[in-house]
């Protein structure tokens, strides 16, 4: 029988705050729309999968699709992580996010979770390889508003 190597959140931890500082610097990136900063996180194959957009791929694609975002000015307020997992060459992100849409007739909140895959590149540093978001009704975030004006704070 294989022995099965177990990641307690305890040896985790200390990846985990690393990731946490990783992900708040490209979510302070992304809102100051610095596209060079921001493909600097991805993978030169990475594939982006947006809630509202088609899924791209590579870093041309993705830039094309940052630059459109920035573009209409969707700010992401937050992004929360809820589950962080890592198992030497890769790791897993999962969390919730919430972003600022200007509209026509104001700002919509959109809210919803996130999950990233990444992968320890050859240069030793990791960078996502896939990044899927999804988007949830106000209805659908746990807690409804409540929980939604929590995560605007």
């Amino acid at each position: 029988m294989a022995h099965e190597r177990r990641i307690t959140p305890e040896r985790a931890w200390p990846v985990s705050t690393a990731f946490r500082d990783r992900v708040n610097r490209l979510v302070a990136a992304y809102n100051a729309g610095r596209m060079d900063v921001v493909l600097t996180f991805f993978a030169s194959d990475a594939v982006l999968i947006p809630a509202d957009r088609p899924g791209v791929r590579g870093h041309e694609a993705i830039r094309k699709h940052f630059a459109e975002v920035f573009a209409e000015h969707i700010i992401l307020v937050s992004l929360k992580l809820q589950r962080f997992v890592a198992t030497g060459e890769v790791a897993v992100q999962q969390g919730r996010y919430h972003r600022r849409v200007p509209r026509d007739r104001g700002v919509e909140n959109q809210f919803g979770e996130c999950e990233a895959f990444w992968r320890r590149q050859p240069d030793g540093h990791y960078r996502i390889t896939t990044l899927r978001f999804s988007t949830a009704a106000l209805s659908d975030v746990p807690g409804g508003t409540e929980d939604a004006t929590k995560m605007q704070r």
